[in-house]
């Protein structure tokens, strides 16, 4: 903590006595009769912990989630779905596993029981990502007994599963 705190000051000075030196050139060019130069905003070098931080370039999965959200202003067809229904899932069987591997099983319970009700295969279904925050609510070793969900069948067959409002 404190060695990023010393590391951000020294990057405040940096930043700082680059605006000075460009202020003095400025003056100096004025006094000499000089056109005034473009200013150009101070950047400061990146430390070392910035450098580590950098992202590897992204994954060719990622790329295609990038390029979806470039194409936000074409309207996607609107899915039409066949089926949606309410259901409470029973996650009791995860508590027959070892304390550490309940979550797992649970979110397993979660796919399986709706490609069961469903009628579709579990590569089919997309269990939304705020089910698992519902999942761990009391801890990876103590999900709940039964979780209410919304599920819904469009017509190519795929579900999603999402919590119950």
């Amino acid at each position: 903590m404190a060695a990023e705190k010393t590391e951000s000051i020294e990057l405040k000075r940096q930043v700082e006595e680059q605006i000075k030196q460009e202020e003095r050139r400025a003056e100096a060019q004025q006094a000499a009769g000089q056109p005034e130069a473009k200013k150009v905003e101070a950047k400061p070098e990146p430390s070392k912990k910035d450098q580590k931080e950098e992202k590897p370039p992204a994954k060719a999965s990622d790329q295609k989630g990038n390029a979806e959200e470039k194409k936000a202003g074409e309207k996607k067809p609107d899915r039409k779905f066949v089926l949606e229904r309410i259901y409470v899932i029973p996650l009791s069987k995860a508590y027959e596993k070892s304390r550490s591997h309940r979550n797992r099983v649970a979110a397993s319970l979660v796919r399986q029981f709706a490609a069961r009700h469903a009628k579709t295969p579990e590569k089919l279904v997309r269990i939304s990502p705020s089910i698992s925050p519902l999942i761990l609510s009391r801890g990876a070793r103590r999900p709940p007994r039964r979780l209410r969900v919304t599920m819904r069948k469009d017509d190519k067959g795929v579900v999603e599963v999402e919590p119950a409002k």
